[in-house]
């Protein structure tokens, strides 16, 4: 029989002395010790498994592959995982990013909510102006109008009958009101030539008007047998019979139509300021 190394051992451990006295007492380790080396100092038979130097060597070559194997294993899963973490790190930046961005956003939405805001305000406030003011230069313009001469009348006949619906807006209100005031000073600023029917002196009359702005005018028919004056009062425009103009106020309205040479031409002209 072949002795190991440990067989060895615990046969020096048998060889010294031992205090019989002390045989007995299992408690103690050194005992304990000896007890448990019996079966190597006597094996009853040779174990079958006990492998050789060959299988041995053999077993050990399988555990380092298979230690290899695993380590690769180890370091494939530990890139993978290397990888996940590096991604998920790319997407926690971009969420991150995305909630900056969201952030400004907000910031930028709530700035644009309180211009629109104020911007909203600042209408309100001009339209509740608009109104005022709408109200007050309406019936303003309705009794101007009706001091204007017949052609302006005329002229104006859509934008008069918006200020006086009541269904109206403010908006189109005040836009017939610039209207009004805008046509009455171009028609100020040039003489008109007007074919309209008057009443002189309790008869209709059809006659050519020659209307020097809205300060002054003159009248004549056809032939210059009827000729006077017009001006605006608060009635509206009056017409004052004068037959001696006929001649020189067709010679005017000739001029002015560019149907004979220019020329100077004498007409009574007395501009007076009626009161508003």
């Amino acid at each position: 029989m072949r002795l190991s190394g440990s067989n060895l051992l615990a046969v020096s451990e048998l060889a010294t002395p031992v205090n019989k006295s002390r045989i007995g007492l299992i408690s103690r380790p050194r005992t304990l010790k000896r007890l448990f080396l019996l079966p190597l100092l006597f094996p009853l038979a040779p174990r079958a498994e006990e492998a050789s130097g060959p299988a041995l060597a053999r077993e050990w070559v399988q555990l380092r592959q298979t230690l290899s194997a695993e380590a690769t294993e180890w370091q494939t899963e530990s890139a993978h995982w290397q990888t996940l973490l590096e991604l998920w790190d790319v997407e926690m930046d971009q969420l991150e990013t995305l909630i900056t961005e969201a952030g400004q956003a907000a910031v930028l939405e709530e700035e644009r909510r309180s211009q629109l805001e104020a911007s909203l305000a600042q209408a309100r406030k001009e339209q509740a102006t608009l109104r005022q003011v709408t109200a007050r230069l309406t019936p303003r313009a309705l009794t101007l109008v009706t001091r204007f001469p017949e052609p302006l009348r005329q002229e104006l006949s859509a934008p008069v009958t918006e200020l006086e619906l009541l269904e109206t807006s403010s908006r189109e209100q005040f836009r017939a009101i610039v209207e009004i005031l805008t046509a009455a000073g171009d028609f100020h600023r040039q003489a008109t030539i007007h074919t309209q029917t008057i009443e002189l002196e309790g008869q209709p009359l059809e006659v050519d008007v020659l209307y020097l702005g809205l300060a002054r005018g003159w009248f004549a028919t056809a032939d210059g047998s009827q000729a006077g004056l017009t001006r605006p009062s608060a009635e509206g425009w009056s017409f004052e019979s004068q037959p001696t103009l006929g001649p020189r106020v067709r010679q005017a309205m000739a001029v002015l139509k560019k149907e004979t040479r220019p020329e100077r031409i004498r007409l009574p002209l007395a501009i007076e300021e009626v009161q508003p």
